[in-house]
């Protein structure tokens, strides 16, 4: 049946598109290249090898189908081997955005799994950002422990907290178990004869508050044990029932619960309260803001706000998703790009 368009001689039959090649050759429907033959410009899809991105028809179809989305290389549209770039994660044979929980993503791309303790972690596997149930997070060393150490207590957060510096040993920031020398246990409390509040203190022991007055909030360093009265909490941390908390290791700021981020710490963004190595489809890391910032409309994958790759049904244009190409363009419904007609063409049929 002769073409309607002009393929190249690799072709065996088309319709619009070529059907079938010759033998030695490989049809790739999805894409295509211009070759100069005996004189004219003429289209090819026969590849004498499957090209990147595509796997052989397993039936045996003499016949490339595309891989799923941003792989690079497969055996089978659910058997993805490699992802098309760092950004993406190979997981059960198919490249995601971002890894599952549980997991952190490495510098060369790959998702590995926290320890066996960790709910969540960064930049290396015993690293934990919080700790599966029954294991408390010891923050100087970013470690979960079934028990805490030394001068620490278990708080119900799910960290491991400083003990007041008066306390040997405490079960609560308000209840000593033990005392350090020179004072002396009294309801739950290491107090000495010599003890004075700060004045904005309601109550202290042994230099210790223990409550605050009115407009001021309880803070705890863990470095020192130090228990005072402050007119606000520190960066970092969030004022709750009149006590200071600490965020969560990602974030900058929080308010109300340690994990609702404001801002992010170095080197991640904030997406929806939480804070991101990378940032989820649809929107951009912005290194000014150090926030994930929306692609354009109709954009799935962007790059400082120019579109790389369009939502179904739109076709991706100079940066720009639109559900139609521009004249003297046609589209490709495999790539959904709009590509140029042939020199002198004002119109040309899509593929």
């Amino acid at each position: 049946m002769s073409c309607k368009y002009a393929y190249s001689q690799k072709c065996l039959y088309c319709d619009r598109s070529c059907k079938r090649c010759r033998e030695g050759y490989y049809l790739y429907r999805s894409g295509y290249y211009k070759i100069y033959e005996s004189g004219a410009w003429v289209l090819e899809q026969c590849y004498s090898s499957c090209p990147q991105a595509t796997f052989l028809r397993s039936d045996g179809g003499k016949e490339c189908i595309s891989c799923s989305p941003y792989c690079q290389k497969c055996n089978s549209y659910s058997n993805c081997t490699q992802c098309i770039n760092w950004a993406f994660n190979l997981i059960n044979g198919y490249c995601t955005a971002n890894c599952p929980a549980s997991t952190f993503q490495t510098v060369a791309g790959s998702c590995v799994s926290c320890s066996s303790q960790c709910l969540s972690c960064t930049n290396y596997s015993t690293s934990c950002t919080s700790c599966v149930p029954n294991y408390y997070l010891y923050k100087p060393y970013m470690s979960c422990l079934s028990s805490c150490p030394a001068y620490y207590y278990a708080d119900l957060s799910g960290w491991c907290l400083r003990c007041p510096k008066t306390c040997s040993a405490c079960s609560s920031a308000n209840n000593c178990t033990g005392c350090q020398a020179r004072y002396i246990l009294a309801n739950g409390l290491c107090v000495n004869s010599s003890s004075t509040c700060n004045t904005n203190c309601k109550s202290c022991s042994g230099g210790n508050c223990l409550a605050c007055n009115s407009s001021y909030l309880l803070y705890t360093d863990f470095s020192s044990g130090t228990t005072t009265c402050e007119t606000s909490c520190p960066s970092n941390w969030f004022a709750f029932a009149g006590k200071c908390y600490i965020c969560n290791v990602t974030c900058a700021t929080c308010s109300n619960t340690l994990n609702n981020c404001s801002s992010c710490s170095p080197g991640l963004y904030l997406y929806q309260q939480s804070c991101l190595l990378f940032c989820p489809m649809g929107y951009y890391a912005s290194p000014v803001t150090q926030t994930c910032q929306s692609c354009p409309p109709n954009c799935i994958i962007c790059n400082s706000g120019n579109c790389t790759q369009c939502i179904s049904g739109f076709f991706l244009n100079q940066g720009v998703c639109n559900s139609t190409c521009p004249a003297a363009t046609f589209r490709s419904l495999s790539s959904q790009m709009c590509f140029s007609c042939n020199d002198n063409c004002a119109t040309c049929a899509d593929i």
